[in-house]
């Protein structure tokens, strides 16, 4: 009856689940413990469909023969394929669309029949059935009996669990195991024993009768009247305490067992591995090609995918393409490019989640039954992770190019795409990491926004990080809960790259950035010197600071002092002058070079954002110079730090060059480099969900204290 343990112990006898004490062996052979031998001499057909509807049953077939015959050459795997079709009698649907429970194409019977052709096409000698004729009506019922009736003839061991079965199928039982309440066995042996066995039992009348003398039917029925029958109270009326209880009912069994002569014991022949298995790259092949085909069978999935990126970018930038009273715009003066730029960091995470967050869990079924072909996981997550990153890259190029047109972004096609398509890659595997974690769709989506707002607020972009709470800050450095955020590696290498590498910044940046050191040198870190009264640190400072000079001069430098006495404030301050003048006269001229050959206005309105530049600058600031760490740090226009101070992931915000392995790198080919760091961290952990779902700490546990089988 329900729950009585039919499904689990299925499970168990199939390899699906590993006992806690005791075996299963096939000819000697411990099915848990020897997987690769056993390997494709087991095949199970789960009470659920593991079929994809968009595809027909032809094609179910093909690809299910492409991994378990995969050794095979693709005409012997398309003529078992047409063996299996006329043997089940689907040659004439064989070119239907199998569709759904809700999207009806072919009849129950035929659905069921198809999900036992996917393991008949490589005939493994043990077949396991779970409820095969569920929901099926009588005359569907009986060709799949007489179906698995003439597998048992060819040979094959086929063990299906049933739940009230008719009299016709009860007598084509070859051996009847019957479980109770709570996983007791109750009998084992011929069907039409088990009658007799239960009527005499009861003590009924006739009890060596089991089949009707005018019809020859039976009624299995009344063995579950016999087990489940209920004790009467003193009015008559049934109870809900049993005659029997499932443990009486098995001590009964195992007297029985022990009146039954053991069997003679059999020398176990060694195994044949029956195997034939796709190998590697053939394994990745067809899952991609079953996946691909798949959601182009998907009119929806396709349309939606296709307008979803476009529409919320003509939606987004179309609302944030600001224009001044009475002006005409520009991107100069657009003051919403920053937060689109955040904005579309967002958007990138969200979809790359949303196609790939459900990808796993709609395939949960069609895995567990993959597991008896011992494919390897791996072929499946990097096949899956294919079809998704090449989805969001259509997203990313998508919602760049139509944006770009509608707010006049210049030049930045290929590098908005690039980091776009770099923070949904990181979405699409964290994606499948929680597709493969959890078992709903319901659980799924309410997950995504709890990863979608920390990396909104996180990000930089909407709270800076020196404003939040400063127990969890640093003062020259982007905290750990910021460095974790895709959306602020995403967001920063696309404020610094447009800010610094336009047509009209690119050329003039090197000034820019020696004109704002050398005025903050001059006007806010010699001030901070003086105050100090650290000798020790004063001079340490000093050093730095020569060694950014010599950088600038391109010869050696050294500041003449060896104390604080001794110093000469006016002529730091004096050369750092002097510097910002070369560097502004430099600039100057170069302005001037660029305007002889095109309108330098034009060139500034169409290319430069002067929002954004408020952003990477940050001159706001109260404090621009803070002793931190021992030396005296720029806290404004990160922008426009010196090379020579880099960092890497402990950088601060906006800087424009990373640290990395001793190389200086621009931010945005190292942020990219991080995001692809984050997205492979998460794609091991996908990789090590099937090792982690065993729970290999368990079975250590369990060998300590389990007993002995």
């Amino acid at each position: 009856g329900s729950g009585s343990g039919k499904s689990t112990l299925l499970d168990v006898l199939n390899g699906s689940t590993k006992p806690s004490f005791g075996s299963v062996t096939i000819n000697g052979v411990d099915i848990h413990d020897s997987r690769n031998v056993v390997a494709g001499l087991i095949g199970h057909v789960p009470q659920e469909d593991v079929l994809i509807s968009e595809l027909t049953v032809r094609e179910n077939l093909t690809f299910n023969a492409q991994l378990s015959l995969g050794a095979l050459s693709t005409e012997d795997q398309e003529a078992r394929i047409d063996e299996v079709l006329t043997q089940l009698g689907l040659w004439d649907i064989q070119d239907l669309r199998v569709g759904s429970v809700l999207d009806k194409v072919i009849s129950g019977g035929q659905r069921k029949r198809v999900n036992i052709g996917l393991e008949l096409l490589r005939n493994p000698p043990v077949l396991f059935l779970d409820e095969p004729t569920s929901g099926l009506s009588s005359r569907d019922s009986e060709q799949i009996f007489d179906l698995l009736k003439e597998l048992t003839f060819a040979g094959q061991l086929v063990f299906a669990v049933l739940h009230q079965p008719s009299s016709d199928l009860f007598k084509m039982l070859d051996k009847l195991f019957l479980l109770d309440v709570g996983g007791h066995p109750i009998f084992w042996g011929n069907p039409l024993d088990a009658v007799r066995h239960f009527n005499a039992l009861a003590s009924r009348v006739h009890a060596d009768e089991c089949e009707c003398s005018t019809c020859g039917n039976v009624n299995p029925e009344q063995l579950f009247d016999i087990v489940e029958a209920q004790t009467v109270d003193e009015y008559g009326r049934k109870t809900q305490t049993r005659r029997t209880s499932p443990k009486e009912w098995n001590d009964f069994y195992t007297i029985m067992l022990g009146n039954t002569l053991p069997p003679e014991p059999q020398r176990n022949q060694p195994l044949k591995r029956a195997s034939k298995v796709a190998k590697g790259w053939g394994q990745w092949l067809t899952y991609f090609k079953r996946d691909v085909l798949t959601k182009a069978r998907n009119s929806q999935y396709l349309l939606v995918n296709a307008l979803e990126a476009p529409a919320l970018a003509l939606l987004l930038a179309g609302f944030m393409r600001f224009t001044a009273p009475g002006a005409d715009y520009t991107f100069r003066a657009s003051e919403n490019i920053p937060p689109f730029l955040f904005i579309s960091v967002i958007v990138a995470l969200f979809l790359g989640l949303s196609v790939s967050a459900e990808e796993i869990l709609r395939d949960r079924s069609l895995l567990k039954r993959e597991r008896f072909l011992q494919v390897k996981w791996h072929h499946y997550v990097h096949a899956k992770l294919t079809v998704v990153a090449a989805v969001s890259l259509f997203h990313a190029l998508g919602f760049v190019v139509v944006s770009h047109l509608i707010l006049d972004i210049p030049g930045f096609v290929l590098k908005h795409t690039l980091v776009l398509f770099a923070v949904s890659l990181f979405g699409n595997v964290v994606g499948l990491v929680i597709s493969a974690t959890f078992r709903t769709a319901k659980v799924i989506y309410i997950v995504i926004p709890l990863l979608v707002i920390p990396q909104i607020i996180f990000g930089g972009a909407i709270i800076r990080f020196e404003r939040f709470n400063q127990t969890f800050t640093q003062e020259d450095a982007v905290p750990w809960f910021g460095n974790i955020m895709a959306s602020r590696w995403g967001f920063e290498a696309l404020a610094v790259d447009l800010a610094r590498n336009n047509p009209y910044d690119a050329s003039l940046v090197v000034w820019e950035d020696r004109i704002y050191q050398a005025a903050w040198r001059r006007d806010f870190w010699l001030p901070e010197l003086k105050r100090t009264k650290d000798a020790d640190r004063l001079m340490a400072e000093l050093k730095r600071s020569a060694d950014e000079l010599r950088e600038w001069e391109g010869r050696s430098f050294a500041w003449p002092w060896s104390s604080k006495e001794d110093i000469k404030w006016q002529v730091i301050k004096d050369r750092y002058n002097a510097h910002y003048k070369d560097a502004f006269a430099a600039r100057t001229q170069l302005r001037q070079s660029m305007a002889s050959s095109q309108d330098l206005v034009a060139l500034k309105n169409d290319n430069h954002n002067d929002e954004l530049w408020e952003w990477v600058l940050q001159d706001d600031r109260k404090e621009r110079a803070l002793w931190v760490d021992g030396h005296l740090v720029q806290k404004s226009g990160p922008i426009h730090r010196s090379s020579m101070t880099a960092a890497g992931v402990s950088s601060t915000m906006y800087a424009s060059y990373k640290s990395a392995a001793g190389d200086i790198m621009q931010t945005l080919g190292y942020n990219v480099l991080v995001l692809l760091a984050m997205s492979t961290m998460m794609w091991l952990l996908l990789l090590a969900k099937p090792w982690i779902a065993q729970k290999p700490w368990n079975s250590i546990r369990r060998q300590k204290t389990s007993p002995q089988a």
